[in-house]
């Protein structure tokens, strides 16, 4: 890959000597200094020799358009604009049709010529942009795209001699000069849109731009400024190498130069003290090794120097390599290379820069490099790699992606207090050549900025540095202001410019507390922790010294208040350095009233209707300036438990947040209401699934005549002569029963018992239960009734104990007396849900068993209703003797009690527990079975709750287990 050389390398300036000898010599000697890039010799050499092509006198091999051609590339390369734009402008006439590859490339190189022309600069700080003049570059580049000249493109012939059928353009090549005109297109749209923003031109208002004096710049390029204290290090490209006597041309070199600088309280320059050239030591600043020792990057601690190394024989391109250098007592020692470079027959490694950041300890050395990996873009890529200044190694190198670009980017400077890189680049958006570009940190990964004019001139401006906190910046340039090492040239070479920087920092306090501004200016301390988070005397400063890239504690206090030391404030460099921000003071005390509420109805309780508390550890009790407001510490956490008489409503307990009125600003006030919203649970899963079980033909009619009335209620009166028949039940279920085997022949199976190993233990017989078809999904098999044989063809139906006992035991225990201590807790709820104002509906239905046979036919459809109004007049009667004494007024404010019935009588009953009746019709087994048992029952199908804590309205179906599952 061919090394790309910035612009400051590729104009090396060399005097220029005599073209004696033959016109065909001359036109070889020109030749070879364009290929080293000596320019202006190559003007002189062709200009020379076009001086008696007009005459008609040369007479060689050379074709005159190609020699005129490369005149006018050697005057634009040294930035003799106006001469190449008139040589341009000739060859457009002259080529047409004779020379398509010559007029091609002087129709794209007019663009850019003029573009660079277009840059009227008035003064240092004012420049005009020239719009005709864009407009006609603009022009230029459009009909190099729109006519399609770059077909006519060709490689440039090695010997530049008539009729010589040179080859076309490569394809990439070719793409390559239509991509530049795009760009320059779009470059010059862009400048006339800034240009019509700023009619009369772009102008510092502030900021002064002055070149360095002439013991600094001298007349051949100066770059890469770099200071250090008050040691400027540059670069300067004047040096001749070797004894002139070896060579037919004189050429120079760069080396590394200092200089004192003396500058006044506010950092203008005032003087250069002196400038010296940095010692010899091997390579470094060798006159005579025919190479350029560019570039200065210092460590922190001042021990490691690095440096680039370019060796450039004739007709070569300098490649550059990085090197360093050990701090010693005397100056520098001997340059070491460094594993970070790449083979340089191939790649270029150079433009080094340190960056070290006080405030993380870190230290980076930057540089510019051409090399391939992951990560490049192409052309020159910024690169950087972590410094250790203890020994000077290098960590392995990164490409800095988030800046590179597909064009050349160069000259990086890591600046880093702000956090900014800025770098050179030749990509869009320039104002000519190489501009100076910024890169922002931003959460997104960064953005590129071009730094624009005057700072930007539509020539070549690099080297970009700002001096410690970026108060003072310089930067190389070859402008038309710059010295020339020919005063008769239009513009030639780079020198080193600076411009103070204003990092004045303006910012808007307001310290407030309870919604008002305090006044007093001691109110307000600012410290510097920019370097150092600390709050002492050395680093506290006034509001009219605070700089841009710091970073500021405000501590704001009053007597009244508590002190704040929470709030920051960093001028980052945006904002035009200007800040606005509110310090908020926290109170001795904030007042906070609490209003209690229903979570459904907004509704606020009457203080009479709950408990509050407040309590904080180590703080007293609040006080309370009346009965809602409680006077509360802001330095404490403060524990809020809320309970309401009504034990309907759930308790609240929370940590009560007192900081959002420590932080909202002026606004925030110092008392404020709070609400509390207590909400009314829907009904607790432990009083989900209430069964009412009845004894047989329980519960009593009053007469015959009236079947569906009773005086009796479900209590523990109607429950407990019920519960006492538990031995009875259990020894009726219990009991054998005798059978034939033709009895039982089709409802036995058999059960394989396994023992610990897996091994056949017994077979049992067992009689197989089948649910009603209604019921299939009944479970049975938890109950077990062996069949066993008792001897001359008859056979036993056994009830097993442990399965068929235990669910007895289980209806006493769990559903029947268990739910009626349920079902006072359900009455308990129902009477504290109805007083808070809602209404409850339930749906009822009722079972009965129709194991005996022989009653009259509308018998248990009667006893069916009479269970639901027994439990309709228990719940009923438990609420008017909860609520004796309370008014007919505060009545009225209950909500309503409305029971659903839906008696099924024995039409429905479930019949849901099989078991061995043989004989249903027995009166003793239609009382005593326990299927029967399980018939006699109410259940609550739904309850339809209008606000509850979970919705507006509640409806719950009732999830009831089937009671003939054990």
């Amino acid at each position: 890959m061919r090394a790309i050389l910035l612009s400051v390398l590729a104009g090396l300036l060399f005097p220029f000597i005599s073209c004696g000898q033959s016109l065909d010599e001359v036109i070889k000697v020109g030749n070879q200094s364009f290929d080293t890039k000596d320019y202006y010799n190559a003007f002189r050499c062709y200009e020379s020799v076009l001086s008696f092509v007009g005459k008609d006198k040369y007479k060689g091999d050379w074709d005159p358009l190609y020699i005129k051609y490369r005149y006018a590339e050697s005057a634009q390369r040294f930035n003799n604009f106006k001469k190449a734009d008139t040589i341009y402008t000739e060859l457009l006439s002259e080529s047409l049709n004779a020379n398509m590859d010559v007029y091609a490339r002087s129709t794209f190189n007019l663009g850019r010529v003029k573009q660079s022309l277009a840059k009227d600069t008035i003064a240092l700080n004012l420049i005009r942009l020239d719009t005709n003049m864009l407009r006609k570059a603009w022009e230029y580049y459009d009909a190099f795209l729109s006519k399609g000249l770059s077909q006519h493109l060709r490689s440039f012939p090695a010997q530049v001699k008539k009729n010589l059928d040179s080859s076309p353009l490569s394809e990439p090549a070719r793409l390559a000069f239509e991509t530049a005109a795009r760009k320059g297109k779009a470059d010059c749209a862009r400048a006339i849109e800034a240009a019509g923003r700023h009619p009369q031109g772009f102008a510092l208002s502030e900021d002064t731009l002055s070149r360095l004096p002439g013991a600094v710049n001298s007349r051949y390029s100066d770059i890469a400024p770099v200071l250090i204290g008050n040691t400027l290090y540059f670069s300067s490209i004047k040096f001749p190498s070797g004894p002139e006597k070896l060579q037919r041309q004189s050429r120079i070199y760069s080396q590394v130069l200092k200089a004192g600088y003396l500058q006044n309280d506010q950092g203008v320059p005032k003087a250069i003290l002196e400038v010296d050239t940095l010692p010899q030591v091997g390579f470094f600043n060798d006159g005579s090794d025919f190479s350029h020792t560019i570039h200065t990057a210092i460590t922190n601690n001042g021990e490691w120097m690095y440096f680039s190394h370019c060796p450039q024989g004739r007709g070569e391109d300098p490649r550059c390599t990085l090197y360093r250098r050990k701090k010693t007592d005397g100056g520098w020692g001997a340059p070491e290379y460094l594993d970070i470079n790449v083979d340089s027959t191939q790649f270029t490694t150079t433009q080094p820069s340190i960056s070290y950041d006080f405030r993380t300890k870190e230290q980076w050395l930057y540089f510019a490099s051409d090399r391939n990996g992951p990560g490049t873009k192409g052309k020159l890529d910024i690169w950087r790699c972590r410094v250790d200044e203890a020994d000077g190694s290098l960590a392995a190198p990164e490409p800095f992606s988030a800046a590179n670009s597909e064009w050349n980017d160069a000259t990086p400077f890591m600046h880093a207090l702000s956090g900014r890189l800025f770098f050179s680049s030749d990509r869009e958006s320039t104002f000519g050549l190489y501009d100076n570009f910024v890169w922002i940190p931003a959460k997104t990964g960064g953005v590129v900025e071009n730094l624009g004019l005057p700072y930007n001139s539509g020539y070549n401006d690099q080297y970009y540095f700002l001096a410690g906190e970026g108060d003072r910046a310089f930067f190389s340039s070859d402008r038309p202001e710059s010295t020339r090492f020919v005063d008769s040239l239009d513009a030639c070479c780079q020198d080193i410019y600076t411009y103070p920087i204003d990092l004045r920092a303006e910012l808007s306090v307001e310290v407030c507390g309870c919604g008002e501004i305090l006044p007093g200016k001691d109110n307000l301390k600012i410290y510097d922790i920019t370097y150092c988070d600390c709050e002492e005397e050395s680093n506290r400063v006034s509001i009219e010294e605070l700089k841009k890239y710091h970073k500021y504690r405000l501590v704001a206090s009053h007597e009244d208040f508590v002190t704040n030391r929470d709030v920051v404030v960093y001028f980052d460099g945006s904002h035009d350095g200007k800040l606005d921000t509110v310090v908020s003071l926290s109170p001795a005390f904030v007042d906070y009233r609490f209003v209690v509420r229903d979570s459904s109805t907004r509704e606020p309780l009457g203080a009479e209707e709950y408990r509050l508390t407040l309590t904080a550890e180590g703080a007293a009790s609040p006080e309370r300036p009346d009965n809602q407001t409680y006077r509360l510490d802001p330095k404490y956490n403060y524990t809020l438990d809320v309970m309401a008489k009504n034990p309907a409503y759930q308790s609240k307990k929370q940590l009560l947040n007192l900081a959002p009125i420590r932080t909202t600003g002026c606004e925030a006030r110092c008392d404020t209401t709070y609400y509390v919203d207590l909400a009314i649970p829907c009904l607790p899963d432990s009083l989900e699934g209430i069964i009412f079980y009845f004894d047989n033909d329980k519960p009593s009619r009053i007469e015959r005549r009236k079947w569906t009335t009773t005086n009796e209620r479900f209590n523990s009166a109607l429950v407990g002569p019920y519960y006492a028949k538990k031995d009875k039940y259990m020894k009726f279920n219990l009991d054998r029963i005798p059978v034939t085997w033709s009895q039982v022949a089709t409802q036995v199976r058999f059960d394989t018992i396994l023992n610990f190993d897996d091994r056949i233990e017994r077979i049992d017989t067992l009689l197989d239960l089948k649910a009603p078809a209604e019921q299939e999904g009944v479970e049975t098999e938890s109950l077990r009734y062996f069949v066993r044989r008792a001897g001359s063809g008859q056979f036993n139906i056994i009830p097993d104990p442990v399965t068929v006992g235990g669910r007895i035991d289980r209806f006493f225990d769990r559903d029947l007396q268990g739910n009626l201590d349920k079902f006072n807790n359900f009455i308990a709820y129902l009477k504290n849900y109805l007083e808070t104002g809602n209404d409850i509906r339930i749906t009822m239905q009722a079972y009965c068993s129709k194991r005996v046979s022989g009653t009259v036919s509308n018998y248990n459809d009667s006893l069916a209703v009479r269970r639901i109004r027994c439990i309709d007049a228990t719940i009923r009667e438990s609420l008017e003797k909860s609520w004796a004494g309370v008014n007919g007024a505060e009545r009225d404010n209950y909500g309503d009690f409305i029971i659903d019935p839906k008696p099924v009588g024995d039409s429905e009953a479930a019949e849901n527990f099989p078991d061995p009746d043989l004989d249903p019709d027995d009166d003793e087994g239609g009382e005593f079975f326990l299927s029967a048992a399980l018939d006699r029952r109410v259940e609550i199908t739904s309850i339809e709750i209008k606000t509850c804590d979970g919705g507006e309205a509640f409806s719950s179906d009732n999830t009831i287990k089937n009671p003939g599952q054990p």
